[in-house]
């Protein structure tokens, strides 16, 4: 499972920090950087020398966001189910070989993955911002 780029998305986040996606099946990298990275100095501009992409909802509103984001990325990478050859991660209606992902507060994602039965996960894991 690849929870080191999730933390690493979940901290970019808490901290205000912008953070790069794969942002298409062309490989283009995009830089996302918080609402209010102008102001805080933490602009993709400043950090990755790099013009922004797009904007996600400064720390504690927009998880969701990172959540979608972290999942495109993985989606435009190419990472399937070996079961089905569907997007390896999903927010709703997993089927067998996807891993779930959810909002837990504002801190924290939920990552439930699937084998061959989708009812019953397989690993049950939080991560949690440091």
């Amino acid at each position: 499972m690849r929870f080191a780029d999730l933390q690493g998305y979940l901290d970019a986040y808490i901290a205000g920090d912008p953070y790069i996606i794969i942002s298409d099946a062309t490989g283009t990298q995009s830089c996302y950087e918080s609402n209010g990275a102008t102001a805080t100095g933490a602009s993709c501009l400043s950090i990755f020398n790099q013009a922004s992409a797009g904007t996600y909802t400064a720390y504690p509103g927009g998880i969701t966001t990172i959540v979608d984001h972290f999942i495109s990325h993985h989606t435009f990478k190419g990472d399937k189910s070996a079961f089905n050859g569907l997007p390896m991660f999903v927010t709703t209606a997993p089927t067998d070989g996807q891993v779930l992902l959810s909002a837990n507060g504002s801190r924290a994602i939920n990552l439930l993955a699937y084998a061959s039965n989708s009812t019953s996960p397989m690993l049950s894991q939080l991560v949690t911002s440091r």
